[in-house]
């Protein structure tokens, strides 16, 4: 019993398993698209392939939707908050010299840490070769993110988060979380509002099975609150999987 116990208190510790991948050029390469947004699609639609057992059926009319591992990752085809999750730079790097190397963090959020492997599968497919450049891949590595709270001064938002209501957002976000990934993440009890803030359009991604279109605001919150540091890393609201909601501390305590 004492074991049990204290697997489920490191699990409630450790919610999110960060895969990175270290790549390099050899021979330098050029890409059209955002690199980041372009393989996070490679990988979920390889899961899609691997995992979709009608895909004559679009997955919101799917009858088999609610056994299907890729409807269930994804938050239900995109539509909420799906728990894999990329980091991504909308001013991403497109063209390498040689030998330069290349990062790519990914992010699995509560039981979808088991599926982190798929990351090994996907990169071991592409037998070398990235949207036809040639790549050599240096590691990958897995860890899993140490949560703690933090006591922040302010935060500033500087990709599109969906509404100006910052606690809105992320409750709806970690009580999905909670409820279908398994976690514990705690609810805020403070009010947030986005100050200063302007509205913006964020690098579309499209995926097999949904067009993602990131928008929304950005902008600060100038208020102390207590958050927890795996947001710092993947971000908040529905669009945190393709790099919005990305947060940055300016100050905290």
């Amino acid at each position: 019993m004492e074991k049990k116990i204290i697997c489920l208190d490191l699990l409630k510790f450790n919610m999110i398993k960060k895969v990175e991948v270290l790549i390099s050029f050899p021979m330098g390469a050029k890409f059209r698209e955002n690199l980041d947004l372009s393989i996070y699609r490679k990988l979920m639609n390889f899961i899609y392939d691997l995992s979709c057992f009608n895909s004559m059926t679009k997955c919101n009319e799917c009858s088999q939707c609610k056994e299907c591992r890729y409807y269930l990752m994804t938050g239900e085809n995109f539509k909420f908050y799906p728990g894999i999750l990329v980091k991504s730079d909308m001013f991403g790097k497109s063209h390498f010299r040689k030998n330069e190397q290349k990062r790519f963090e990914f992010y699995f959020i509560g039981n979808n840490k088991s599926y982190s492997d798929y990351v090994d599968l996907l990169f071991s497919n592409l037998n070398q070769s990235l949207f036809g450049n040639f790549f050599y891949l240096i590691k990958i590595t897995k860890t899993d993110l140490n949560s703690k709270n933090m006591n922040c001064d302010k935060l500033v938002f500087s990709t599109p988060l969906e509404n100006k209501n910052v606690s809105e957002v992320y409750n709806k976000m970690v009580a999905y979380y909670n409820e279908h990934y398994e976690t514990d993440y705690e609810l805020s009890s403070n009010s947030l509002q986005l100050e200063n803030c302007r509205y913006v359009e964020g690098v579309s991604a499209f995926m097999k099975t949904k067009k993602i279109y990131p928008k929304g605001f950005i902008g600060c919150v100038n208020k102390s609150f207590s958050l927890n540091s795996d947001f710092l890393e993947i971000g908040v609201g529905k669009y945190n999987c393709v790099g919005g909601g990305q947060i940055e501390i300016t100050a905290n305590v």
